[in-house]
């Protein structure tokens, strides 16, 4: 009897295609669905955010409250991060974010129809 498996958001590989590979050699039959992997630049999903955040043009370092320690599961400090803020006078209704992950999905697509689909 097979059971169906659900995939959600990364995988430790380099590139969309060799998740999409990988995955159909393996649980291709158990799958409706599978994720792309979120690989390369998204791979470091909270620095990936942070990155679109600081290059927005309504978004500058908050210099009124202390960076934030980044530690591991164990403690251990790994550094400090600034906060971020929307920059004063900022209509907050227009404010878009180009998040990336649009993007993304319409080549990683590309690459599924092209090696999979």
């Amino acid at each position: 009897m097979k059971r169906p498996v659900h995939l959600v958001g990364s995988v430790a590989m380099d590139t969309c295609e060799e998740v999409f590979e990988r995955l159909s050699e393996t649980v291709g039959p158990y799958i409706s669905r599978m994720p792309d992997g979120e690989t390369g630049r998204r791979s470091r999903w909270i620095a990936f955010q942070r990155e679109m955040l600081m290059e927005h043009p309504d978004i500058e370092t908050d210099p009124t409250v202390p960076e934030l320690d980044i530690r591991e599961w164990n403690g251990r400090l790994l550094g400090a991060m600034s906060l971020l803020r929307f920059k004063d006078g900022t209509d907050l209704y227009r404010v878009r974010f180009d998040t990336g992950y649009d993007t993304a999905a319409l080549v990683s697509h590309g690459v599924f129809r092209t090696r999979i689909g």
